[in-house]
């Protein structure tokens, strides 16, 4: 198809120059011509630049052009005065189309001009990435034309350079092979259609070359000639019609008609009626009515054919205008058809797609629920450990400090676990460094330690416990039994009612912020963390009984070393959070439904009466059930109701009237709640002059939440 080297035949320098400028131009028609009276001038290159017209069509991205020189055996490694040869020119200005086209004629991928450059290179530098990439699956060498990772930095082109060079796959060889077979059977195609051009175009050039004739030679023209130009061949446009016309009228005008009879005269102008300007009605659109009315107007004014026959096409044009406006609105109706088709069948894919996607949906939201529920169950077992190693230290400080101080990282460990005591990793060291002393320590110290781990048989057991709840935790893997019941349990009656209030509502809408995120990503070690640094709350230190909190919150002093199992996790947990702010919401656990770890009163003193606790709230489900038809009162009321659940009875009573107050003067419902777009806004409106007390506004804004969340 294409040879490597170029042809010596003499071309002249005015033909070399025209078919330069032909190339360059575009202009396919002037170049097969040319290549078709001398078929060497493919291989002229003209001037000191020794350029071809392979070179030219290259570099201006002619690629009908390039086909039609290659078709004819045109030079595809020819090389410029320079080294260059096409293939570089086409990847300079990013050509793509014609850089596939030479590859397929055999260009060579990796030819190298004077520079030693090759095309890849003169690519890559120009920032062509649709021809390197073309060019690496051609199996070019990107020896030196990878852009550094230094550059890739500096801009998004390098970068983007840089993944296509890593990205991009060389084909295989039998791939090149199919698309260079895809491109011969292309190219011969076209020479097909070219030898035999459309019918159509065809009719109408051999009847322009008779009209050519008739001027050129009058003496040619009769009624026989103009018998045989003009029959009506089956393919034409109503091109064809327009130039018979004007046949016809140039055969008029030079006297072809003068000697004929009036008999002769009618039976001519009916035959050229239905022979020139009848069959037009079957090639007619509606842009060309116009044309063909003021055609067969001038035929009948030059006497071609009779007055009659205007009408005659008139009405045949006002049928085919009517017939084709039906057919448009039918080929209208059945594209409106295709297009309902194609969205429905949109949808359908779409709707199979969601469906599909169910079940990895029900998988990842398994497991995070999985992954929440570990996290709260690791952050509670971390506050409750505290004062369990509290009290161990508390009981063995003296023997553990001098262990500690000959065993390495030991005493490490012992700062780690009294500065964290939710740290596992020190606290499980903690525990077996005070099982190695137990031989050593006092009766008294002894008795203590067994009070501190109750109700544990020993520290061995308790350290054992701790190491298969940090498995768990560490690998991720499912709940351990009864995981989050035994968590409530160890966290006393009002601990188990809020677990069980939780099943329906956020395992983690006690965390914000980076505690949550750590939770969820990184289970209850890191959550726990996070938990106590983003606290950094001062201890509370042992103090009698405080009065109960405005909110009407229970004790916060930590429970005493003697104090039983089950009241110490309580009691720490209070001790880790603050009091509960001014309405903390339905969800927050209430420190007053805590049980308080029993005391001894001393002689002659009474005991301080005890804030009764408040009654185990329902779910989030059932509080919000039927929550969009609540009435302006119902909405005030309900919002009040789980707000100041734990509020004094003066504090209850002021925030329901201005609560009720705000929501008839706004109009607020269930409704309204539910589709607040800013819920801290409908909060602060709500709340009126109470609205700057931070603590009520997150207890209403949480309210607020929760209720578009489970509101039904």
């Amino acid at each position: 198809m294409a040879s490597g080297s170029t042809g010596t035949a003499a071309v002249s320098q005015a033909v070399g120059s025209a078919f330069l400028v032909a190339a360059m131009a575009e202009n396919v028609a002037a170049i097969e011509a040319a290549v078709e009276s001398e078929p060497s001038v493919v291989f002229y290159a003209g001037g000191s630049s020794g350029r071809t017209a392979l070179h030219s069509a290259a570099l201006n991205g002619r690629k009908e052009v390039a086909d039609v020189l290659l078709r004819a055996h045109a030079a595809v490694d020819a090389k410029e005065a320079d080294g260059r040869t096409p293939l570089h020119l086409a990847a300079l200005n990013g050509h793509k189309e014609v850089a596939y086209v030479l590859l397929c004629g055999g260009a060579a991928v990796d030819a190298l001009n004077k520079s030693k450059t090759t095309a890849l290179r003169v690519a890559a530098r120009s920032k062509h990435l649709d021809v390197v990439r073309l060019l690496l699956e051609w199996r070019a060498v990107p020896h030196g034309s990878r852009s550094s990772r230094a550059l890739a930095g500096l801009s998004t082109t390098n970068k983007q350079l840089r993944d296509v060079f890593e990205q991009t796959v060389p084909r295989t060889e039998q791939e090149l092979e199919s698309a260079r077979a895809a491109w011969l059977a292309a190219t011969d195609a076209t020479s097909t259609d070219v030898a035999a051009a459309d019918p159509t175009t065809q009719a109408l050039v051999a009847l322009q070359a008779a009209y050519d004739t008739f001027v050129a030679a009058p003496a040619t023209l009769s009624v026989g000639a103009l018998e045989a130009a003009l029959t009506s061949p089956d393919d034409r446009d109503v091109r064809w019609h327009v130039l018979a016309h004007r046949v016809l009228l140039y055969a008029a005008r030079a006297g072809v008609f003068g000697v004929e009879t009036a008999e002769e005269t009618a039976a001519r102008r009916v035959d050229w009626f239905e022979r020139v300007y009848q069959p037009v009605i079957g090639v007619l659109t509606p842009c060309d009515r116009t044309i063909v009315a003021s055609l067969v107007r001038r035929a009948a004014e030059n006497g071609l054919v009779e007055r009659v026959h205007i009408s005659v096409a008139g009405t045949a044009m006002q049928l085919h205008s009517t017939f084709y406006a039906e057919v448009v609105g039918i080929h209208r109706c059945l594209a409106e058809i295709r297009k309902d088709a194609k969205c429905a069948g949109l949808q359908l894919r779409e709707a199979i797609k969601q469906v599909n996607n169910i079940g990895q949906y029900l998988i990842d939201k398994e497991e995070r629920e999985r992954k929440v529920a570990l996290a709260k169950s690791a952050v509670k077992i971390g506050v409750s450990l505290a004062p369990v190693v509290g009290g161990v230290l508390g009981a063995t400080v003296d023997v553990v400090a001098g262990l500690a101080d000959g065993l390495p990282g030991g005493a490490a460990a012992v700062v780690r676990c009294v500065s964290d005591p939710t740290d596992f990793a020190a606290a499980r060291q903690v525990l077996v460094m005070v099982g190695n002393v137990e031989d050593k320590l006092s009766l008294a110290q002894a008795e203590q330690l067994s009070t501190a781990v109750q109700p544990f048989e020993s520290v061995a057991a308790l350290e054992e416990e701790l190491g298969s709840v940090a498995a768990v935790l560490d690998c991720g893997g499912a709940e351990p039994e009864g995981g989050v019941d035994a968590v409530g349990d160890s966290a006393g009656d009002g601990e188990a009612n809020e677990a069980a209030s939780d099943a329906g509502s956020d395992p983690l809408e006690d965390f914000k912020g980076a505690t949550r995120k750590a939770a969820i990503d990184h289970g209850g070690d890191k959550a726990a963390e996070s938990h106590n640094r983003a606290a950094s709350r001062p201890a509370i230190p042992p103090a009698t009984d405080p009065p109960p909190s405005a909110g009407g919150g229970g004790r916060t002093t930590p429970p005493p070393p003697f104090a039983s199992a089950t009241s110490a996790p309580t009691a720490t947990a209070t001790a880790s959070h603050a009091p509960l702010s001014a309405g903390a919401g339905c969800n927050a656990a209430t420190p007053a439904a805590s049980a308080a770890p029993p005391t001894v009163p001393s002689a002659g003193a009474t005991a301080a009466p005890r804030p009764q606790a408040a009654a185990p709230r329902p779910s989030n489900a059932d509080i919000f059930a039927g929550a969009r038809d609540w009435t302006v009162t119902e909405t005030a009321d309900r919002l009040v109701e789980c707000v100041a659940r734990v509020y004094d009875a003066p504090q209850r009573a002021a925030l329901h009237a201005i609560v009720r107050a705000a929501a008839e003067e706004h109009g607020v419902t269930g409704e309204s709640l539910v589709e607040s777009p800013d819920v801290h806004k409908m909060a602060v409106c709500l709340l009126g002059d109470w609205g700057g007390r931070l603590g009520v506004v997150a207890s209403v804004t949480s309210f607020i939440e929760r209720m578009q969340r489970f509101a039904v």
